[in-house]
Formats: structure tokens, C-alpha cells, sequence
């Protein structure tokens, strides 16, 4: 996620106690897309309006992968479920009056692990097809069959918890969300030719439901604190570039971002990561990451001139010394960098 010079002028260099903090929290949104399907065959007929036995499908969204971190938490989990049926029925008409088919409701949609539930709900019904048996339409006379052939139904939901909500405290607690959707009732909404309620005998030939769930997690990664050990120049903008760090130092996670700040915008960019100080001239600017030293990525700064990298503390032990500095290019200089800082590993 996307998260910003002058003469050239010796690098100043100390290592000092100081703790930077800039934003106090960022967010990043993890979303995952899910799907299901389930077939049934012929169903019996039924002789009530109400029709339909369970045919739903089971969606698993897994949060398991959001370990419990000082420095990480959930800020706002949503949910939205879309439900296509596509079902293949058979009609024989009960009132001598004549029936008429005017559309159906779902009355039992489905539930998001006993956390959320939805239903009733209005299905949209005749998508593309000639769905029920309109006004417009001769009326079922009794004892006449018609097929009805596909009716293609289709109905959403979605529920969105943040703090404060009554289910919060269920769904941080939960690491496998679930998405449970079906139509184990549907009211076709029969009536006969003067409007009164009636009924009809229908068998399902077929029915077919599928189900998207779009999980959108968004995550909030605090400030942790930074050490800074070496004060660079200005840059372009006419102020030193900074770094700040949010999420989890703990050893052996990965929930961890590192962002460049007062940055020329869109410049490309390079974090430098190592295990000690240092101190070595490189173009108008100094190195001050030594050691073990990697590379980290090579994004372009922002519009708003931040720059986000993600680390990785795999491998990295409880007191380990972790190194930091950005450099990226400069409209004015060619090549800069920002303050370098350090942390400890957790």
C-alpha cells in the first residue's frame, strides 16, 4: 500500500535516545473473495406455497492468519454475500379460479456464524428470463402443469462490524469467519384470479445455488518506536526525509511497515535494512546502515511523499538491533536519503 534537496552538505552523524513518532496509526484493507455452490435434484411436490427443502452452501473466510500482536488489531470487518438460485420447477395449479405467480421471498436466508443473520428478504426474481405466471399471462388453471423453466433468483446482504458494535467482541474473538447462505424457504407468492391468497403443487426439477462472499478486513498497525542514529540534509522538498515504523517488532512476524515520509513525490525508492551502524559517503549523502544489509523493494513515492515498505522479522531474535534508512532519487540532488533509525527486535 502506497502511503514524501537543496545544496549538497555533509551528513551529520550520533547516535541519540530519541523516539520518533508521526501518525500514530495507519490502516491497510486484506480483502478475499470466496466461493460455493451446491446442487439438488428433483425435489417431492409440495401442496403449499412454501416450497423448496435446504439447498444452501457453506462459505469459510479464515482470519487465522491475524495473529494477536501488540501493534496489530482489527479495525473493521464486512461481509457481503451475493446469492444466485437457478432452479428448474414444475407447476400444477390447485384453485379452479386460475393462479397467477407474482414472484417469490426468501424467508430464510442464512447467517454469519450465529454472529450475523439476514432474512426476510425480497428476492429479485426474472432476470433474463419470463419468471411466474404474470397478469399478463393466461392464469394455471386447476390441474394444468407448466413448466417453469429456469427461474433465475438472486438476493445480497452484507453486515459490517467496527467497535462498539454488539457482535465486535464475537468476531475478534473468532478467527474463522463463516458465511452460511441457502434457501431452505421461499413464499412464491401465489394468488388466483381475484387476488386472494392460494396455493400450488410444484416440484423442484433442479436447483443450483452459488454464493460469492467478499470479506474486506481493514487492520490498524500502531506506531512503534523508532531510535534515530544518523540526521541527514534536506532533500528536494527542504526538509530531511523521515522513517517511521508501524506494527509488531515481535521476532518471527511479518506485520510490519515501514514508511519513507517528506519525500520528493513520485521518486522511485529503496529501504535499506541492516543489523549495525555505519557510516559511508554515498553520493550527497551518507549510509548509515552496515552490517548485514538488504534491499528492500523499489516503489514509487506517493503523491502525498510517503513511501510504505513491508519487513519481514523471520529469522530475527528477541534484542536483535534492526537498521533502517531510505534512499531514493531527488529532483535536485539525483540520488538522497532520509534520517536513518533503528529498533529492537521483541
Amino acid at each position: 500500500m502506497k502511503m514524501r534537496p537543496v545544496r549538497s552538505a555533509a551528513l551529520l552523524y550520533f547516535a541519540c535516545s530519541a523516539v520518533t513518532f508521526a501518525q500514530g496509526s495507519i490502516e491497510r484493507e486484506l480483502t478475499r473473495t470466496v466461493y460455493d455452490a451446491n446442487t439438488l435434484d428433483a425435489g417431492p411436490v409440495t401442496t403449499s406455497h412454501f416450497v423448496g427443502s435446504p439447498s444452501g452452501v457453506g462459505i469459510a473466510n479464515d482470519l487465522a492468519e491475524l495473529p494477536a500482536l501488540a501493534g496489530v488489531s482489527l479495525a473493521e470487518v464486512q461481509v457481503d454475500v451475493t446469492l444466485l438460485i437457478v432452479a428448474d420447477f414444475r407447476v400444477r395449479g390447485l384453485d379452479p379460479a386460475g393462479t397467477y405467480l407474482l414472484g417469490t421471498t426468501e424467508v430464510n436466508f442464512g447467517a454469519c456464524n450465529a454472529i450475523c443473520t439476514w432474512g426476510p428478504l425480497d428476492v429479485t426474481s426474472g432476470i433474463g428470463v419470463s419468471f411466474g405466471i404474470p397478469a399478463s399471462q393466461p392464469p394455471l388453471a386447476a390441474g394444468e402443469v407448466r413448466d417453469l423453466s429456469p427461474a433465475i433468483l438472486a438476493t445480497g446482504a452484507s453486515a459490517t462490524y467496527a467497535p462498539g458494535h454488539p457482535s465486535w467482541a464475537a468476531v475478534v474473538a473468532n478467527p474463522d469467519f463463516y458465511v452460511n447462505v441457502g434457501h431452505s424457504g421461499l413464499d412464491w407468492n401465489a394468488a388466483n384470479v381475484t387476488g386472494a391468497p392460494t396455493q400450488v403443487a410444484m416440484e423442484r426439477q433442479e436447483s443450483t445455488t452459488i454464493a460469492e462472499a467478499d470479506l474486506t478486513v481493514r487492520v490498524r498497525y500502531d506506531e512503534a518506536p523508532l531510535f534515530a542514529t544518523c540526521v541527514a540534509p534536506p532533500n528536494a522538498t527542504g526538509v530531511p526525509g523521515q522513517v517511521s515504523a508501524f506494527g509488531s517488532l515481535e521476532a518471527g512476524q511479518d506485520w510490519l511497515i515501514i514508511r519513507g515520509r517528506s519525500l520528493p513525490d513520485s521518486q522511485l525508492a529503496v529501504l535499506f535494512v541492516g543489523t549495525q551502524n555505519a557510516f559511508v559517503p554515498f553520493a550527497n549523502y551518507n549510509l548509515c546502515v552496515g552490517g548485514s544489509v538488504t534491499r528492500e523493494g523499489l516503489p514509487t513515492v506517493s503523491s502525498g511523499g510517503i513511501v510504505d515498505f513491508d519487513i519481514d522479522l523471520a529469522g530475527r531474535i528477541r534484542g536483535d538491533s534492526v537498521y533502517l534508512q531510505v534512499f531514493h532519487r531527488d529532483p535536485v540532488l539525483g540520488v538522497a536519503a532520509t534520517s536513518a533509525f533503528s529498533f529492537f527486535v521483541e
